[in-house]
């Protein structure tokens, strides 16, 4: 072993030892799944500074947890490959993990999950949405939307929601009791957090599938398709570059296998009276 690979190797143990202690503390050394999960719950804990030697070490020591994610979950952002299929979560398992949030958090918390399913929002647009952002359906407005600031070529860019859809129903609920305007309406905090509790959610139902913010996104254009909906609406509701970007989030088949239903039949059926 090199010096240089040698001191790289000591700086690694150094920054994965606080997170192997948080397994032990917290006995969650079960198998694969626990240490997956066990990432996600432990990123809010680790400094800026220390995220890239951690994921450095995460992958050095412990080679056999998925890297598919790591280096997205360390720095607090999704990956942009779009060539990756997207797990979808259906209608079922996003309220489900709505009414878990409620549970565990607020009511804004679980208003931004069941939001960012009904209107595809990518995880980095939820936690910047504001109430002033926020224009509901009236007359003049056919649907909710949404406003998400300007693209690149500063045109507007905005999510709808459809009249009547639970995600809207709770945004009403939501922005009428906000008391700043201009505020993070649904209290996210940041990317790591929003993933933490998707980890939890899993461990909560006994879960053996892939749960990430991003399932909700899928989720929602994968529940699309199977309602008939046309992949150009799908692209253009979704705010997708292409109709292409658009098919590598939506995969039917994937949701009526038979053993992502028996993972579905896990969680509870919750209807919009359970909400609002």
């Amino acid at each position: 072993m090199g010096r240089v690979t040698q001191a790289t190797t000591v700086k690694y143990a150094k920054a994965v030892l606080p997170f192997c202690r948080y397994v032990s503390e917290n006995d969650l050394f079960h198998g694969l799944e626990s240490l997956e999960g066990a990432v996600g719950m432990f990123l809010p804990q680790v400094r800026d500074q220390d995220l890239r030697m951690l994921s450095g070490g995460l992958r050095h020591y412990f080679p056999f947890i998925g890297k598919t994610r790591i280096s997205a979950d360390l720095k607090g952002l999704e990956k942009t490959n779009e060539r990756r299929p997207r797990v979808p979560a259906s209608e079922r398992l996003s309220r489900a993990f709505t009414h878990y949030l409620w549970g565990e958090l607020s009511f804004a918390e679980a208003t931004g999950a069941q939001v960012m399913f009904d209107a595809k929002l990518r995880t980095c647009e939820a936690l910047k949405v504001r109430a002033c952002d926020v224009i509901f359906a009236s007359s003049t407005v056919r649907n909710t939307t949404i406003r998400l600031g300007k693209t690149k070529n500063g045109r507007e860019q905005a999510a709808v929601l459809d009249v009547g859809c639970l995600g809207e129903k709770m945004l009403r609920i939501l922005v009428r009791c906000s008391r700043d305007r201009n505020a993070p309406l649904f209290c996210f905090g940041n990317y790591a957090r929003v993933h933490k509790y998707c980890c939890k959610y899993k461990v909560h139902y006994g879960l053996n599938l892939e749960f990430t913010p991003h399932s909700l996104r899928a989720g929602s254009a994968t529940n699309d398709k199977l309602k008939g909906i046309s992949m150009a609406d799908i692209q253009y509701r979704g705010r997708w570059e292409s109709i292409a970007t658009a098919r590598g989030y939506v995969d039917v088949v994937y949701a009526i296998l038979p053993e992502t239903l028996q993972e579905e039949a896990k969680v509870p059926v919750f209807e919009d009276s359970d909400f609002v």
